[in-house]
């Protein structure tokens, strides 16, 4: 359960700055993949973050950013400038920066999240 809190943290608090720079996410509930609208400005976005060495996924109209387990803090807020966003510790949001207790979106907790994971 700790990746994949690391991992949604890091989802959440890049959805909410790019929310707070003005921009649309594309889906409500998400958990490690943030879509981005981006119909204007899709290359340029992506370009932006490959100069940070970060890749992005490019979709049609969007960008898309996927987290995991060796996502750090520092790979986030060097992506978000050059996407016209503030600081992800700066972003509003309901989800805690950082810490063991953060919150899934639409109210799942990673303990609910991993009782659905299939059994190794």
């Amino acid at each position: 359960t700790q990746i994949a809190g690391h991992a949604h943290g890091l989802a959440c608090r890049f959805a909410a700055a790019m929310r707070a720079a003005g921009r649309t996410v594309r889906h409500g509930s998400f958990f490690d993949t943030v879509t981005i609208e981006a119909a204007d400005d899709r290359d340029a976005l992506v370009a932006a973050a490959l100069e940070a060495g970060i890749n992005l996924r490019p979709l049609d109209g969007a960008i898309a950013a996927s987290f995991d387990e060796t996502t750090t803090d520092d790979a986030l807020e060097s992506l978000l400038p050059g996407l016209g966003a503030g600081s992800a510790g700066e972003a509003p949001s309901s989800f805690p920066a950082r810490g063991p207790e953060r919150c899934f979106c639409r109210g799942w907790s990673a303990r609910d999240l991993m009782a659905l994971a299939p059994s190794s």
